[in-house]
C-alpha cells in the first residue's frame, strides 16, 4: 500500500514543517514508531517515553529509508533529505496519521470496547462466543492474543500503539470480519492508541486500585477509563443503517461506585446497567439487568437475568460471582444488538 504524504498528514495540527518543498513528492508505503524496524517508504514516529526519545533515532531511521519524519519537537536542521513535520501532540497525530493511512477500517465494522479492571479477557471471550453463535465472523483483540479466522497473533499489549492497532484492523476489514471486540487500557485511552477508532459499544466492568504506579491517583484512573465512553458518537455508522447492528450503547456496571459516576458521562443516550441481585429494573431513564436466584457450584453456576420484559435462564461452566457480572455485560451488550435471546443464551 502507499499513500501520499499530504492527504495522510492534512488533519494534523502542525507547528512547523522542514524540507516543506519535499511534500509534494512524497509517498509512503507503511508507518513505524520504532527505528529498528523501519524500511523503505515508512513514515518515522518520533514517540517519547519514560525511557527513551524516538528523536535520538532519526539519522537511524532516514538511513534505513525512511521518507517522512514527523516529531514533537523541534530540531536542529540535520542533512536529512525527507519532510520533518513537527506537530502539537505525536500521539494524537500517530493515530490520525494510521487511521488516514489504513483507509478508516473501525468504520466498516461493528466495533466493541470493553474497559475495567478486571473481567476485559473474559467478557471479551463470551462476546465472540456469542456473535459467532449468531453468525457473525469475529475478531478480537485482546491481553491473552489477537485472533480472527484462523489467524492467531501474541499480544504484545492490551491495546496495540495506534499504528499496529489501525493494521490490525485494516486486515480484518480485508478478511470480512464484521465484528470486533477489543480489550482497551486505561494506558491505551490515556496514551491516544485508540483515537480515530469508532466503536459501536462501550462496556465498563469495575473499577479497582491497579495501576496506580501509572495513574497516581483513582481519580486519574477513572477518568482515563471514562474517555472510552466520552468520545462515543451518537449516529449509526453508514454501513449499519438497514441492519439491527451497530446501535451505539454503553453498558454499565451499575453496582461499581465508579461505574455509577460514569453514567453522566456518556456523550450519547442509550445506557444499559447490568447488576447483581437487584429486584428494581429500571434506574430513572435507564434499563438495569440482573442477576437473580444464583446458584454457585464447584463446576458450574446457574441464575436468572431479568430486565423490562423478560425472564432469562442461565446455565455456565464459569464459575463465581465476578463471572456472574462478566456475562451480565455481555448478554447485555450483545442484547443491545438486537441478537437473538436463546442465541446469546447458546454463546454463553
Amino acid at each position: 500500500m502507499q499513500k501520499h504524504i499530504k492527504k495522510i498528514i492534512e488533519n494534523l495540527s502542525i507547528t512547523k514543517i522542514y524540507n516543506k518543498e519535499l511534500l509534494d513528492t512524497t509517498v509512503v508505503s507503511g508507518i513505524k514508531y520504532n527505528s529498528k524496524e523501519v524500511k523503505e517508504g515508512d513514515i518515522f514516529v518520533c514517540l517519547t517515553g519514560e525511557h527513551t526519545d524516538g528523536n535520538l533515532f532519526i539519522n537511524e531511521a532516514v538511513s534505513k529509508g525512511a521518507k517522512a519524519i514527523i516529531t514533537q519537537k523541534e530540531v536542529i536542521q540535520q542533512k536529512i533529505n525527507c519532510p520533518i513535520i513537527v506537530v502539537a501532540d505525536i500521539n494524537s497525530a500517530l493515530a490520525q496519521i494510521s487511521n488516514s493511512f489504513y483507509d478508516y477500517p473501525s468504520k466498516k465494522i461493528l466495533l466493541i470496547g470493553v474497559t475495567g479492571t478486571n473481567g476485559k479477557t473474559t467478557v471479551c471471550y463470551l462476546l465472540e462466543s456469542i456473535f459467532s453463535a449468531a453468525g457473525y465472523k469475529t475478531g478480537v483483540i485482546g491481553t491473552i492474543n489477537y485472533r480472527y479466522n484462523t489467524k492467531l497473533f501474541e499480544a504484545i499489549h492490551t491495546t496495540p500503539f495506534s499504528c499496529d492497532l489501525q493494521k490490525i484492523l485494516y486486515e480484518m476489514v480485508k478478511e470480512k470480519i464484521e465484528v470486533v471486540i477489543m480489550e482497551v487500557s486505561s494506558h491505551s485511552l490515556v496514551q491516544k492508541r485508540v483515537e480515530g477508532c469508532e466503536f459501536d459499544i462501550a462496556i465498563f466492568t469495575n473499577l479497582s486500585s491497579e495501576h496506580l504506579d501509572y495513574h497516581k491517583t483513582m481519580e486519574n484512573y477513572f477518568e482515563a477509563k471514562s474517555l472510552l465512553f466520552k468520545n462515543l458518537k451518537e449516529e449509526k455508522k453508514e454501513i449499519f443503517a438497514n441492519s439491527s447492528l451497530g446501535n451505539k450503547t454503553c453498558v454499565i456496571n451499575y453496582k461499581d461506585e465508579y461505574g455509577k459516576k460514569l453514567i453522566n458521562l456518556c456523550s450519547i443516550k442509550n445506557i444499559l446497567l447490568y447488576r447483581i441481585n437487584n429486584k428494581n429494573n429500571k434506574n430513572g431513564n435507564y434499563p438495569i439487568f440482573s442477576a437473580i436466584n444464583i446458584k454457585y457450584s464447584p463446576l458450574s453456576t446457574e441464575f436468572e437475568i431479568i430486565n423490562c420484559l423478560n425472564k432469562i435462564k442461565i446455565y455456565s461452566n464459569l464459575i463465581g460471582k465476578f463471572n456472574v457480572e462478566n456475562i451480565l455485560a455481555a448478554f447485555v451488550a450483545a442484547y443491545s444488538q438486537k441478537i437473538d435471546v436463546n442465541t446469546i443464551v447458546e454463546g454463553i
